[in-house]
């Protein structure tokens, strides 16, 4: 049966003397020497590429924002006033001055425009809106 070289014979073969120090325990409860602890952990702590600093050229400037939308309520003939004040109070949390006001310019000039959110949220209550009958759409704001 042929023998294993050693790790020993390799590092005598490399050129390796072997220190006379206190031997170190491995994760595996195995007795390493220090001189072979030493050139495993320099061959495994040196980095082959030094990692360089890099700036991004190419950044977000502070005036563009997310897009946002318009949510619009528009008249229908069939809804009751007081049911659409009360809609907008319940989806917007709104005082019952604030949706009077929304809900007679929607009588008056046909459209209001409730709020101006984000998508998600404008989609949100565009969808709530139609959940209440309330005829409603979102506009990309300008």
């Amino acid at each position: 049966m042929q023998e294993r070289p050693s790790i020993r014979g390799k590092f005598l073969r490399e050129g390796w003397t072997m220190a006379v120090q206190p031997p170190e325990l491995c994760f595996a409860g195995c007795v390493i020497s220090a001189a072979i602890l030493k050139y495993v952990m320099a061959s495994l702590s040196e980095p082959s590429v030094i990692p360089r600093r890099t700036v991004k050229s190419d950044t977000r400037s502070d005036d563009r924002f997310a897009p946002t939308y318009y949510v619009v309520c528009w008249n229908d003939p069939v809804n009751f006033m007081v049911y659409v004040t009360h809609v907008f109070m319940k989806i917007f949390g709104w005082e019952r001055q604030k949706a009077e006001k929304h809900m007679m310019e929607v009588h008056e000039k046909g459209k209001s425009v409730l709020v101006r959110e984000g998508a998600e949220k404008a989609e949100f209550y565009v969808q709530q809106l139609q959940g209440y009958k309330l005829q409603a759409t979102m506009e990309p704001a300008e």
